[in-house]
């Protein structure tokens, strides 16, 4: 598996060198992301108020996305399941899911 150092070397080379800011704002960055990823390795948990600006922002967004395609899936299986039943019944003129959604 990784270590620690390996997953902040990645985040490193990946997200905290995009960052805009200068030595000192990198330094804090990466001594945070240190923080935060040796206590999710260790511990299972992720320090909220520690965590960079920009990773917690990524990663809220994308739980965000996640939830919205979820939400969505359900939506359109729900809305197929009534308008099946609404046909079963007999009804002719009914939306499609796209139409509804």
């Amino acid at each position: 598996g990784s270590s620690v150092k390996d997953v902040v070397k990645r985040y490193v080379t990946t997200q905290l060198v995009n960052m805009p800011g200068g030595t000192r704002m990198f330094d804090r960055m990466l001594c945070l992301a240190y923080k935060a990823i040796s206590k999710l390795f260790n511990d299972g948990s992720i320090v909220a108020d520690g965590t960079p600006p920009y990773l917690y922002t990524h990663l809220v967004r994308s739980i965000e996305k996640e939830e919205e395609n979820r939400i969505r899936s359900m939506m359109e299986k729900l809305c197929g399941t009534v308008i099946a039943s609404l046909q079963d019944m007999g009804f002719q003129h009914i939306l499609t899911v796209h139409q509804v959604l």
